[in-house]
């Protein structure tokens, strides 16, 4: 038996990577990280890693696979807090196509 690392499910129909460019999309991320014995704070991660790499990271990880340039994303909601339980430490992370749509 392995250990579950990592399962993606990715909604749309499958397209050749040229299809991607320049499409802006949105990117919502929460990071749920590993609880210490003893947090400062119940629900919010306020120590290192920062939000702003860690969504970074991610932008660079979608380069490629997912999206044709981390410059399509136009629009970020990223939140760092607690994971529940030890199996939920990961991200959660939700792309959205930003074509002909506003904020």
């Amino acid at each position: 038996m392995t250990d579950h690392l990592l399962t993606v499910r990715i909604d749309g129909i499958p397209a050749p990577k040229g299809s991607k460019k320049h499409v802006p999309v949105s990117l919502e991320v929460w990071f749920l990280m590993p609880r210490p014995q003893k947090p400062r704070h119940d629900v919010w991660h306020v120590t290192t890693p920062d939000l702003d790499k860690l969504v970074r990271a991610i932008g660079d990880t979608l380069t490629g696979p997912v999206i044709y340039d981390d410059g399509q994303i136009v629009h970020t909601d990223s939140h760092k807090m607690y994971a529940p339980t030890p199996l939920d430490v990961g991200a959660v992370i939700t792309l959205r196509h930003m074509k002909g749509q506003t904020l």
